[in-house]
């Protein structure tokens, strides 16, 4: 944050050989709700189950990992992408963590070594990063989750219907407290959520059931048996529109679910 306060022009876009997607600020990674998406296809961009879909800040449609004209008003990530070039050096020895390439090269850092502008706001975050890394601040996070899922499942258990996004998050945030009890509320919470869902919420309990199945607890063997019901519910819904891949998929995972059940 403090070595490198200079960088390209905001709107600077640059095209990549043998894409058809141009780089340099075009180029975005995105912020995405997990329970709406169905798959990613690079660590830039998801692929959202029907009915969904990514917007910039300025709620206009995107619909891949590339946002033209570029906007950075409200919200920016700053990229350093190349650094010094002893560090880009290095970087290129390492090699790349998700595939074989050799596009790293001198020419690459020739490209991405922008310094038109300089810019120091990220400093003003700096007593903010300190604040993350405190222990006691940790604690207080906790503390809040805490109170949240207490305040979530204990409505559940009087009587209320949690919206099955909601109960399926705090089946996700339960991990991070490690006690019994708040798993099995949210297993709870989920089960019963499940009457009446919608055809997106299907899609998303079924994103998470192999997480859910996972659970050592007598009401997930529960869950995996409806969810069979679910799933051929939904290969009603794929066959009607002849989404032939969707529909092989749920078929080979309703056989499973059989399979673990005999």
């Amino acid at each position: 944050m403090e070595r490198f306060t200079r960088r390209a022009k905001s709107d600077w876009v640059v095209p990549i050989p043998n894409r058809d997607i141009p780089g340099g600020n075009a180029q975005v990674k995105t912020i995405a709700n997990p329970r709406r998406v169905n798959f990613f296809t690079s660590a830039h961009f998801p692929i959202y189950f029907e009915g969904y879909h990514s917007v910039n800040e300025r709620g206009g449609r995107v619909d891949n990992y590339c946002n033209e004209p570029v906007t950075a008003e409200r919200l920016a990530i700053n990229h350093y992408h190349v650094k010094s070039r002893e560090e880009h050096r290095q970087k290129i020895l390492k090699g790349r963590a998700g595939k074989q390439s050799t596009y790293l090269d001198d020419s690459w850092f020739k490209m991405y070594d922008r310094n038109e502008v300089f810019d120091e706001g990220i400093l003003s975050y700096r007593i903010a990063r300190e604040a993350n890394f405190s222990f006691e601040e940790d604690k207080a996070k906790l503390a809040r989750l805490k109170r949240a899922l207490t305040k979530n499942l204990s409505a559940c258990a009087s009587g209320a219907k949690l919206p099955l996004e909601t109960a399926l998050t705090c089946r996700a945030l339960s991990t991070y407290l490690n006690e019994q009890i708040y798993e099995e509320a949210s297993l709870a919470a989920i089960f019963k959520s499940l009457d009446g869902m919608k055809l997106s919420e299907a899609r998303l309990l079924l994103s998470d059931l192999p997480n859910l199945l996972a659970l050592p607890y007598p009401i997930a063997a529960d869950l995996g048996k409806v969810s069979i019901k679910i799933i051929s519910y939904l290969m009603d819904f794929m066959r009607e529109r002849e989404l032939w891949r969707d529909y092989s998929d749920l078929d080979y995972l309703r056989r499973f679910l059989r399979t673990l059940r005999s």
